[in-house]
């Protein structure tokens, strides 16, 4: 159990009996489940990184659909990137996620149909949601860390989404959702010198507005007098929070001279919506050339990009006006990425490199659905229940003149190629003519380029197993692109399409990535259940047997390049 402020104190012991008396015993599941389980409460670092490591070897290995380079939960539920921070100092990346670490599907987030061994009244399941907290040094290996619990009166209804920064003494503060009376009526600011001890206090205890939560996916932005302001989600009333209609969709400010307590400023701005709430605000400054700007600049911004949730994963381009207003001259937004699988971004961190700013960016993935929310192996009871996991990293500029975002995988990613599978070059594509890589496995990096000729469309199939492939496709014509199955996912729009079409698409299991000319598209291609127990009754391995295949339709197009690599485990 974390170390909490001293006004928890008391409340960690009472709950400490009760949080045992949660866990399930399952006396079949095997030594990694049961030791991870084991130090899941301490705060003992090493022990808690070797535990998840095992532990997620172990669901790698009896869960073809269980990734190897996106972050999932050693089980239970994950979802929103959280505090994701570059503390230099100590040269380390510090990633969490929100955590259920409740082991039944009936009791993961979103679905609380059965959570009396978890919860006080079956619905709220304190203590179990947390941030699970991962470290890295490269952006490649990460190893998991002591997460931050609900352990003090302001947070022990649950440690909702928020982030963090670095104080003047080179500490974490993160700012972050909590709840004394019911979810989310506090913002928590939990501070350390570890990052695994934190002491908490509630500093913002009040909702801006009837309608808006009192502290809802908080990003942090410094001013250049050395305010703190905190962007938090919610609605506003035509720029009031006193009831005058409908209240539509804004984000909300709030401003600290020391990180310690903040106090209502007002709404981002004047103009309603689009919709009636908004999640995951975050401001961006760009320079003139569309390079990233640190958080602490962001008023020497030439560009400013607003990111938030609301149906869809939406982001306008603006000016930053001196008072922090957007202009009222907004467009209609963009999208990140396709809603679902893709939903909470989290683009608050930054690094450098080579003396520049990067901007990094992660995004919670549904992985599965719309039937089930686990695993064809989770379902048969041959892993515990898991969902939810995290996009690669990406790193994210302007394109100012299109007023676009531009999404690239962070370079590190490719440290974890393994051997080149296969490669081809300069073949025919034709209507119902495949071309491809066999038993090439479903964790690769593939690199694709087309020369469309009179094709009305080309794409890859990936993670083909007999009748089953998840497609990725360019419709030429109509400019587009998807990917996925059950259906594919809605289309993504890149902002300037080109020919030949270069695609790289990250393929983990049940969780597809695809990058071309600066849009970004995520889809899932978990396994059904059917095809799961015919590759268990003969001793099929998907990693070794899957095949990539190259196509085209309504005409003829050229495979000018089809490149193959492994992809190895992102756990240290």
């Amino acid at each position: 159990m974390m170390v909490g402020s001293s006004a928890g104190s008391t409340l960690v012991g009472f709950l400490l009996p009760i949080v045992a008396s949660w866990l399930p015993v399952v006396a079949s599941w095997p030594a990694p489940v049961v030791d991870y389980r084991a130090v899941l409460y301490t705060d003992n670092a090493t022990a808690i990184a070797l535990a998840a490591a095992a532990l997620r070897t172990w669901m790698a290995a009896n869960d073809p659909d269980y990734p190897l380079y996106h972050l999932a939960p050693p089980e239970g539920h994950a979802n929103d990137p959280n505090g994701v921070t570059w503390d230099a100092a100590r040269g380390l990346y510090h990633r969490f996620y929100q955590y259920d670490r409740t082991y039944d599907e009936s009791c993961m987030h979103g679905n609380y149909t059965d959570c009396d061994r978890f919860s006080r009244n079956g619905t709220l399941n304190p203590a179990a949601r947390a941030w699970g907290q991962t470290t890295s040094r490269d952006l490649v290996h990460w190893e998991e860390w002591p997460a931050i619990v609900g352990d003090s009166e302001w947070d022990w209804r649950a440690v909702y989404s928020g982030n963090c920064a670095l104080d003047d003494r080179g500490d974490p503060v993160c700012v972050y959702t909590g709840g004394r009376a019911a979810p989310c009526d506090t913002g928590v600011c939990a501070t350390s010198r570890d990052w695994i001890h934190w002491e908490k206090r509630g500093c913002m205890l009040t909702a801006p507005s009837p309608k808006s939560q009192t502290n809802h996916d908080s990003a942090l932005v410094r001013l250049r007098d050395g305010t703190w302001v905190v962007v938090v989600g919610g609605c506003t009333y035509n720029g009031s929070n006193v009831p005058n209609g409908t209240c539509m969709g804004n984000a909300q400010l709030w401003r600290s001279d020391d990180l310690s307590t903040f106090r209502y400023w007002k709404p981002l701005g004047a103009a309603e919506g689009p919709g009636t709430y908004w999640e995951l605000p975050y401001l961006l400054g760009f320079d003139e050339h569309g390079t990233a700007l640190p958080n602490d600049a962001i008023e020497d911004a030439s560009t400013t990009a607003l990111l938030f949730g609301e149906g869809g994963n939406k982001y306008f381009f603006g000016s930053l006006a001196d008072d922090v207003s957007f202009s009222r001259a907004w467009a209609e937004p963009k999208e990140t990425d396709a809603f679902p699988p893709y939903y909470s971004f989290n683009p608050h961190a930054t690094d450098e490199v080579d003396g520049t700013t990067r901007r990094l960016m992660f995004g919670w993935i549904l992985v599965f659905g719309p039937t089930s929310r686990v695993s064809a192996a989770a379902e048969a009871g041959r892993v515990p229940p898991w969902d939810g996991a995290h996009s690669l990293c990406r790193a994210v500029t302007a394109d100012v003149g299109a007023g676009a975002l531009v999404q690239a995988p962070c370079p590190e990613t490719r440290a974890l190629r393994g051997i080149r599978a296969g490669a081809l070059a300069n073949k025919r594509l034709a209507d119902g003519v495949f071309v491809g890589l066999s038993n090439v496995g479903d964790a690769l990096d593939v690199v694709a380029s087309f020369d469309v000729g009179d094709a009305d469309a080309v794409g890859l199939s990936v993670r083909v197993l007999g009748d089953f492939s998840c497609d990725v496709v360019w419709n030429v014509s109509a400019a587009t692109l998807t990917a996925g199955v059950d259906p594919p996912w809605p289309a993504v729009y890149p902002p300037a399409p080109t020919d030949p079409v270069e695609l790289e698409v990250f393929v983990d299991r049940s969780i597809v990535e695809v990058y071309f000319i600066g849009a970004a598209l995520t889809s899932r291609c978990a396994l059904p259940a059917s095809l799961h127990d015919e590759l268990a009754r003969r001793g099929a391995v998907p990693s070794e047997v899957a095949s990539v295949r190259a196509f085209a339709k309504g005409g003829t197009a050229t495979l000018a390049r089809l490149e193959a690599w492994t992809m190895g485990s992102m756990w240290s």
